[in-house]
């Protein structure tokens, strides 16, 4: 019995981390094709987020793959669907939290336009918002796929 129940909630950690992995790389990855389409109008600060956004998942897994062994997970079939592994979710997690960090400052320190630009100046705050909306969505859309999968599953059984 207490067996099972930690299964369980093994079970469901595992399609949290899975939905949270999936949230956070498609924010990222929808932040990739805004940043690039404000890089013609609002030049050097989207440049260095943009580059951030693709060199630091390359360089943070080429460190952290080499220092940690694999775990099991029971999950595999989502897992592997969804390209997860622990690893990959705390890399997602820290550029997640850099990703929020250097839009903020990017907002703080944006340098003052005329008033017929107005609106750019808000440009990071609505990317920041624009994030953190694809990354729940996706977050939650992640989570009904795999509670669908894992039941069929179990069906098939």
């Amino acid at each position: 019995m207490k067996n099972s129940n930690s299964k369980k909630v093994q079970i469901l950690k595992e399609k949290q981390n899975i939905s949270k992995y999936t949230g956070l790389l498609c924010g990222r990855i929808f932040l990739l094709f805004c940043l690039f389409a404000l890089l013609a109008v609002l030049q050097p600060a989207p440049f260095y987020i943009f580059i951030f956004l693709l060199l630091c998942p390359w360089v943070l897994s080429t460190i952290a793959s080499s220092r940690q062994k694999p775990q099991k997970i029971l999950l595999s079939f989502c897992a592997k669907k969804f390209y997860y592994t622990p690893i990959k979710l705390a890399i997602e997690k820290y550029i997640g939290n850099c990703i929020i960090i250097l839009l903020a400052v990017w907002q703080i320190v944006f340098p003052p336009f005329n008033e017929s630009f107005s609106i750019i100046r808000q440009a990071p705050a609505f990317l920041l918002l624009l994030y953190l909306i694809c990354r729940i969505a996706a977050t939650i859309i992640t989570r009904q796929m795999i509670h669908h999968i894992y039941t069929k599953l179990i069906l098939l059984d």
